[in-house]
């Protein structure tokens, strides 16, 4: 029997967020220690980093992890999984919410702007920016791959031959400034490739075609690429991803859930699991160590590492929060400080009309619509019965397709669906 270990998660984080005794007495006590799912640092200055968070939103600190702050400002949705910042513009960041589509920044994080025009999906996994044309921007959400090429300002589906994904199938996107092969995209049914001149995305051959990749990571001094997978260990190319192979060793049966490379030498890796803790390579992939002195946790999701100096790199946990390391791994330091808040404090951050000039006599609010609140939270009280901080916006997009592909979770019939999306559409357009 194949085990959705995504599928598997999401339902304990569903029955995680769900009101009861226990989480009403709960309430006001601060929340525990989320989820980090990705690390970024600010390649012009490498002390200042952000992480994408589960529930909290965007944590930013100034100083290498002494002190922290929340960088939520303007964010509609505080449960995120993928951050990425300009190559030639730091000031630049994308964040990718899970149901809040993709938000903007151009002033390193201080205030967001939602960017969803033209999205079918804003359940983002990943973002990738073109380093030859900055302005030209990738997201994989679960079940599709969207392009822009005006920094966000509108997007178009880009997923012309990938295979149709109800739920969470695409999950990370790296793309490739030189060669044949334009974009690469990690699916739990394998890996695809978007070439150059091409319409279409095909399943990539070798020991990627089936394996669930997880994560995937450029090395840009070399051109080599690494596939992170499930249960499988790191494969990796040496030609832009059109030949694969495994790593052998300690690490051929770990998830990989990141990689990091050391920007000077390529000979040293660094590798993200889920249960294993953190595992290096000082020879390009022969042998592995782990490096776990001072972890909290083996359960690793996401690694940050310094461009300028490569001993200093940050983990991402599961519910520990980040821990640094300043010599290359020999020993590990959990930083601590985060401005945690109560469940209220954060549904009332979130909570509350689109627009304050919206008039509520004009909603109109189709009888139907409670039974979406059934998967999920909505930002805007008048659209919400359900006590949750995972919250959706309804924001500037085509729900349609979204709308369709979660009517048989929350029991809509299709002339229910149809109601529903025409009345979010309508709803977003005036809301913007």
């Amino acid at each position: 029997m194949k085990i959705n270990v995504r599928l598997i998660f999401w339902i304990f984080f569903a029955s995680y967020c769900l009101t009861g005794p226990a989480g009403a007495e709960q309430a006001e006590k601060k929340e525990a220690l989320f989820v980090i799912h990705q690390i970024v640092l600010d390649p012009q200055d490498s002390r200042r980093l952000f992480s994408a968070t589960s529930n909290y939103g965007i944590l930013e600190t100034e100083d290498g992890g002494r002190a922290w702050k929340w960088s939520n400002q303007g964010l509609r949705s505080f449960t995120h999984r993928a951050l990425a910042v300009q190559p030639n513009d730091s000031r630049v960041l994308f964040a990718g919410g899970w149901g809040g589509g993709v938000s903007k920044s151009v002033d390193r994080g201080a205030h967001w702007t939602p960017m969803n025009d033209g999205l079918g999906n804003t359940a983002i996994e990943d973002i990738a920016i073109d380093y030859v044309h900055p302005k030209t921007v990738y997201v994989a959400t679960t079940t599709g791959v969207f392009r822009s090429i005006n920094g966000g300002a509108d997007w178009k589906s880009y997923s012309n031959g990938l295979p149709v994904a109800e739920i969470e199938n695409y999950e990370c996107l790296i793309f490739l400034p030189a060669g044949p092969t334009e974009l690469l995209l990690g699916t739990s049914q394998g890996l695809y490739e978007k070439r150059r001149g091409t319409d279409e995305w095909r399943a990539a051959e070798g020991p990627v075609r089936k394996e669930h990749i997880a994560s995937l990571r450029l090395d840009r001094k070399t051109g080599y690429v690494y596939a992170g997978t499930i249960k499988n260990g790191l494969l990796w190319s040496r030609d832009g991803g059109n030949l694969w192979r495994p790593m052998d060793g300690r690490i051929s049966k770990a998830w990989i859930s990141d990689v990091a490379l050391d920007a000077e030498n390529s000979m040293v890796i660094y590798a993200a699991t889920r249960g294993t803790g953190v595992l290096k390579s000082l020879d390009g992939g022969k042998s592995w160590q782990e490096i776990n002195d001072g972890l909290p946790t083996p359960d690793i999701r996401c690694l940050g590492i310094d461009p300028r100096n490569a001993n200093v790199l940050y983990a991402g946990t599961t519910n520990e929060g980040i821990v640094k390391t300043e010599n290359g791994g020999k020993s590990w330091v959990r930083l601590e400080g985060y401005p945690l808040m109560t469940m209220s404090e954060i549904i009332d951050s979130i909570s509350g009309p689109v627009s304050s000039d919206h008039d509520p006599s004009d909603l109109n609010i189709p009888s139907d619509f409670f039974k979406c609140n059934q998967c999920h939270g909505w930002t805007d009280r008048r659209l919400n019965s359900k006590r949750t901080y995972w919250r959706v916006p309804p924001n500037l997009r085509d729900w349609r397709p979204t709308v369709e592909r979660m009517s048989t979770r929350a029991r809509l019939t299709k002339a229910e669906s149809a109601d529903l999306a025409k009345f979010l559409n309508a709803y977003s357009r005036k809301s913007r």
